[in-house]
C-alpha cells in the first residue's frame, strides 16, 4: 500500500446527467459523448503512469446505484467506490475521511473533466503536501480542478457556494482562518462551457 492516493470523482456519464451548460449548446447526447471521453483519455494518462508511481488510484462515483454499470464502463481494475453526501463539499469531506481512515498520508481528489491534469502534476503536487497543508489547482472558472490534504479538514469544506466563481476564493479565506499554509497549482480550465471545449480542441485534442 502506497502512502498516497489520487481520488478521481466521476459521474457516471448518462444523458442529462453531466455537463449540463456543455449540453444546453450541443444536446444531452454529444455533451455525454465529451464528457465520456475526457473521462477515458484523463483515466487513460494517469492510471499506466501510477503503476510505477508513488500513488494509488480510486474512482469515486455518482449516483451510489450505478455501481454495474460503472464496472461495465471502466472495469474492474480500478477502486470503485460510491459516493455520499449531500452537497459537493460533503462529498469530498466524506472521501478524505475515508482515505485518512485507511492509512493514506497524503490524499488528492480531482474531477473528471479536466485534460490537462497530468500524472507529472499529481506528483508536482504530492511533493508540495509535504511543506504544505492543502495544496489547491485553481481553474479558470473561479473553483478548482484538483484538491489535496495531507490530514481531514471537515471545516474546508463547510459554507462554501459550490459550483460557483466564489469556490477558490472561498477555500482559500477558510485556509487562511484555520491557519493552514496552501499552495496553488498552475490554473487550468475544466470543460464546462462550449468556450472550454474549443480551447482543448485548439490544441489539438480529440474530444
Amino acid at each position: 500500500m502506497h502512502d498516497n492516493l489520487l481520488i478521481m470523482f466521476v459521474k457516471y456519464p448518462r444523458p442529462g446527467y453531466v455537463k449540463s451548460r456543455l449540453a444546453f449548446k450541443l444536446g444531452d447526447i454529444e455533451a455525454t459523448r465529451v464528457y465520456r471521453s475526457v473521462t477515458e483519455n484523463l483515466i487513460s494518462a494517469i492510471v499506466q503512469p501510477s503503476k510505477d508511481a508513488c500513488y494509488e488510484i480510486a474512482v469515486t462515483y455518482s449516483p451510489a446505484e450505478a455501481a454495474q454499470e460503472m464496472r461495465a464502463w471502466l472495469g474492474s481494475g480500478l477502486q470503485l467506490i460510491a459516493q455520499s453526501g449531500a452537497n459537493l463539499g460533503e462529498r469530498m469531506q466524506k472521501a478524505f475521511s475515508d482515505g485518512f481512515s485507511r492509512g493514506y498520508k497524503n490524499i488528492i481528489i480531482i474531477g473528471s473533466d479536466c485534460p490537462a491534469v497530468t500524472n507529472e502534476l499529481i506528483i508536482s503536487a504530492l511533493e508540495k503536501l509535504k511543506s504544505h497543508d492543502v495544496v489547491i489547482g485553481p481553474a479558470y472558472d473561479g473553483g478548482y480542478y484538483l484538491i489535496g490534504l495531507c490530514r481531514s479538514e471537515p471545516k474546508l469544506f463547510a459554507g462554501i457556494d459550490w459550483s460557483t466563481e466564489l469556490v477558490l476564493k472561498q477555500t482559500i479565506e477558510r485556509c487562511t482562518a484555520l491557519h493552514r499554509s496552501y499552495v496553488l497549482l498552475p490554473e487550468l480550465r475544466d470543460i464546462d462551457r462550449i468556450e472550454d471545449l474549443a480551447y482543448y480542441r485548439g490544441l489539438g485534442m480529440i474530444l
